[in-house]
């Protein structure tokens, strides 16, 4: 009997560590967040994209859930960085700086961007930066604006594939899209200005 209770005691610590290296599905931030918060929850959501997405496991969402400037990010693995109609999740990197940049290792990952703002404020290099060795880039219903080089660069990769839909680019210097003709890349519903 008391073996089974020895057995049972170190199979419950067993999942208890377990369960404590488990990443979440979906991490949250807000306007009132802090990146100190355990787990970037619902309840006590992250301020910023990067630590929410630290916290997630691969194939997870970030959510936004108010508005306010969430800060840049780099992302490597397969994450949804979502943000619901109506609320501004704001991107402004610093000179010569981009926004966000992908860098995802396996023709499986995909990274999927929807309702950001990304601002460059007329001094940033890029907006998006895919340099992926792999994988598929979905952006939907963004704003891009502002860089001195591209909006988006897709960075040459026989395994690219990349989505744009429902989205703003304006006021990039150099390019809206620039693209390596061996990404392939769908556009729908978009305007690139300026």
């Amino acid at each position: 009997m008391r073996a089974m209770r020895a057995v049972a005691l170190g199979f419950s610590i067993l999942v208890c560590a377990w369960s404590s290296y488990a990443q979440p599905a979906r991490t949250f931030v807000a306007s009132t967040g802090n990146d100190a918060n355990p787990g970037c929850t619902l309840a006590a959501p992250c301020r910023s994209f990067q630590v929410a997405f630290s916290t997630v496991g691969t194939g997870g969402e970030v959510v936004a859930l108010d508005s306010a400037g969430y800060g840049v990010i780099t992302i490597d693995r397969s994450v949804s960085i979502q943000v619901p109609p109506g609320v501004y999740a704001g991107v402004t990197p610093g000179l010569g700086a981009a926004g966000i940049t992908v860098m995802t290792a396996n023709s499986t990952d995909f990274v999927v961007l929807r309702g950001l703002t990304i601002n460059g404020l007329g001094a940033a290099l890029r907006g998006i930066d895919f340099r992926s060795a792999g994988g598929t880039l979905y952006v939907d219903s963004c704003v891009i604006i502002g860089f001195t080089n591209q909006g988006i660069l897709l960075r040459p990769n026989i395994n690219e594939r990349a989505s744009i839909n429902n989205t703003v680019i304006r006021n990039c210097s150099l390019a809206g899209i620039e693209m390596d003709v061996a990404t392939r890349l769908a556009i729908d519903g978009c305007r690139i200005e300026n």
